[in-house]
């Protein structure tokens, strides 16, 4: 016979914890030192920066210290959300977080939580500039680009204009037709005259893409920082497949000049994205995504596709523009991450020190992102490709954290999720752009290359073709399909 507490017995039993959660909250919420942050507009550090070991055990950047009354307060706060989220407590909901406040504040439709949190903002980017000042390593140049010419910003403008229009709310997308998208999405099969037709519907609005694909320079100076630090990849994606049905459609005719422009426009888009000066770790997926797409569907489609004997290696491989990065190429996008993470998210966050789950320890939040980010990047700043054997990813010495709040550590976490993930795909593009590298190479007449993680070679049949990785163990993380090489 099982024995079941009735829920108002339950719910009774969660009511002297409620209120004991509730007295340590307040205690903690109204103690000046938990909000002290800045002084006269200055952020406020107890020491001098912790200096960036090297040590590859892992690093605890501030001293360990007691059981105080702050931590005592945030041990509490996370067993009260473990309790208010409990699916069996009557009052359950959803889990609460730092950062949950300033959040609301940006989504709500009162004009006072508005102007708040655009003075929260503003105070971030003044807390940003002395940020720099204490890890000038963050520091980077700006460009000045004509806006005419900016190419980040004429997508950045067309996806406002397309969100506007209707045609998708946060991720607007190109209008195309079900059987362009089941080509490029699921492999169906092509058809030029469904491709014909769409395109001679939509050809105002593929002037527009190719114009801003072949614009020569990208820049994010003077954009505000909340347009672009989540971009709109759909839209990027099916401007790139359409620009590649173009370049289709004309091999099938032989317009090998305009095939190649049209080609050329789509890896532009891809430019624009990797080329800013501070891009993201969410810019550098989708780049890698249409580089993969504009290399990958060139190969395939394009080349075969072209009149024999048309196919210039040498401008091709130019045009396409496999690059094959070294792992100081990670390095600065862990840089640039601090960079977006610390204007748009952290900053904002710690300026608005109303938040009921505020941390206590700002200083040594601070201090820890940047030190590893900055560690990051030190680890992967080599600039030889084949160093990325010896790297692997970023999970090698995990950082010491003890010395910082619940509160703290739980936010560091939380701008590290996916770094592993992002780290082991730009490998692998880095691998495939190696092996598109060597099937150009074969086209030229040029010897069967080795591959630049390892020294190995790739395995070439002339009579088929057909260009594969190396048969080795350590290719087997890469997964590579093989590439048949079209004939010059």
């Amino acid at each position: 016979m099982k024995c079941r507490l009735p829920w108002k017995a339950a719910a009774w039993a969660v009511v002297p914890v409620l209120v004991a959660g509730l007295i340590v909250s307040l205690v903690w919420m109204h103690d000046p030192a938990c909000r002290q942050v800045a002084e006269d507009g200055r952020l406020v550090f107890s020491a001098k920066r912790p200096p960036l070991s090297k040590d590859d055990g892992g690093f605890a950047i501030g001293a360990q210290r007691p059981m105080t009354s702050w931590k005592l307060a945030g041990w509490f706060h996370a067993r009260f959300e473990d309790l208010m989220s409990w699916d069996l407590n009557p009052w359950r909901r959803q889990r609460r977080s730092f950062g949950a406040h300033f959040w609301d504040l940006c989504k709500s439709d009162d004009p006072a939580d508005q102007a708040m949190a655009a003075e929260l903002r503003e105070r971030a980017q003044e807390w940003y500039r002395q940020m720099l000042e204490r890890y000038p390593e963050f520091a980077i140049e700006l460009r000045d680009v004509p806006p005419e010419q900016n190419g980040f910003l004429k997508m950045l403008e067309l996806a406002e204009r397309l969100e506007a229009e209707g045609t998708g709310s946060f991720q607007p997308d190109l209008p195309l037709s079900p059987t362009l998208r089941d080509h490029f999405d699921d492999g169906g099969k092509w058809n030029p005259a469904e491709a014909r037709q769409w395109l001679a519907e939509h050809a105002d609005l593929m002037e527009e893409i190719r114009a801003i694909g072949l614009l020569p320079d990208q820049s994010v100076t003077g954009i505000d920082l909340a347009r672009w630090f989540v971009i709109s990849s759909k839209v990027y994606r099916s401007a790139a497949q359409a620009l590649l049905a173009e370049a289709h459609l004309a091999a099938d005719e032989g317009r090998t000049a305009d095939a190649m422009q049209s080609v050329q426009a789509a890896r532009g888009l891809a430019h624009h994205l990797g080329d800013i000066e501070s891009p993201t770790l969410l810019n550098e997926t989708v780049n890698i995504l249409l580089i993969r797409t504009v290399a990958g569907y060139t190969m395939d489609q394009i080349l075969p596709a072209l009149p024999a004997g048309e196919i210039d290696p040498v401008t091709w491989e130019q045009v396409v523009d496999p690059p094959v990065s070294p792992p100081s190429h990670f390095a600065e996008l862990m840089k640039a991450e601090w960079r977006i993470s610390s204007q748009a998210l952290l900053l904002p966050m710690l300026a608005d020190t109303t938040d009921p789950y505020y941390p206590p320890d700002v200083a040594d939040l601070l201090d820890t992102h940047a030190l590893l980010n900055l560690r990051l990047a030190e680890r992967f700043s080599s600039d030889k490709v084949s160093d990325w054997a010896q790297l692997g990813d970023t999970s090698n010495g995990e950082p010491d954290l003890s010395h910082l709040s619940s509160t703290s550590r739980e936010a560091v976490g939380t701008f590290f999720i996916g770094a592993n993930a992002w780290c082991r795909g730009l490998r692998r593009a880095v691998a495939e752009d190696a092996m598109q590298r060597a099937a150009y190479s074969l086209m030229k007449g040029e010897p069967v290359p080795y591959d630049p993680f390892f020294g190995q070679p790739y395995r070439w049949n002339p009579e088929t073709r057909e260009l594969r990785a190396p048969d080795t163990p350590e290719f087997s993380e890469f997964d590579l399909r093989p590439i048949v090489v079209p004939r010059p």
